[in-house]
């Protein structure tokens, strides 16, 4: 009767084991679409970074597979125009730094190839984008986050860690709104929503 209940127990085991690295082998991989280059829209699942206590990453190339495929193919920024993956969007651009006397300053450049996805957070006139990256020491996704004008190719850096939003920054970068340069001085906006939310609805508000 040991005998037979032993057996029954490593069997039971043995199948846990088969589903939970089945289970394992699909981890990583959410719900999603891809935006291709001629703008059709391809739907599946998206694999784009490993989340662990040791070793994320956020890989530089998707994994897609498409509905109904079992494999997956893997796509560069260069290769779509973007994904959407769970309730994250990501665009793909072109951006380029540039450090002079220990200040940096970024654009997007349409004219070369696309070099990185950008997770767009809020989409409008006046945009909102997150630059993921893996912090080293404690090994976490964290970002730095920008603004872009739908007219404009310059990227302006939104805040700095825990001190708040770059207040001068987008004071100079709202040169055209004086109505938000002086709540940001007089600081009546103190989150990035808040200032976008301003900014867009005044630019409607001009535009009739």
């Amino acid at each position: 009767m040991k005998r037979i209940l032993s057996i029954k127990i490593i069997l039971c085991l043995f199948l846990l084991a088969l589903t939970n690295n089945k289970t394992y082998s699909q981890k990583g991989y959410e719900p999603g679409f891809i935006i291709t280059n001629q703008n059709d829209t391809l739907f599946g699942s998206i694999r784009d970074r490993v989340i662990s206590n040791f070793n994320s990453k956020i890989y530089p190339k998707i994994k897609f597979k498409k509905k109904g495929k079992r494999r997956h193919k893997k796509y560069s920024p260069n290769m779509i125009n973007g994904y959407t993956v769970s309730n994250r969007n990501y665009v793909s651009l072109n951006v380029e730094a540039e450090s002079v006397f220990f200040k940096t300053t970024y654009t997007v450049n349409n004219s070369q190839k696309k070099n990185r996805f950008v997770r767009r957070v809020r989409n409008g006139y006046l945009s909102y984008y997150h630059m993921e990256y893996i912090d080293e020491d404690n090994d976490t996704i964290e970002f730095e986050d920008f603004f872009k004008k739908q007219n404009s190719n310059k990227l302006v850096r939104v805040t700095q860690g825990v001190f708040g939003l770059k207040r001068k920054k987008l004071i100079a970068y709202f040169s055209d709104c004086p109505e938000l340069q002086s709540k940001l001085k007089n600081k009546e906006v103190k989150t990035p929503m808040e200032v976008m939310n301003y900014y867009n609805n005044w630019i409607s508000h001009n535009s009739k």
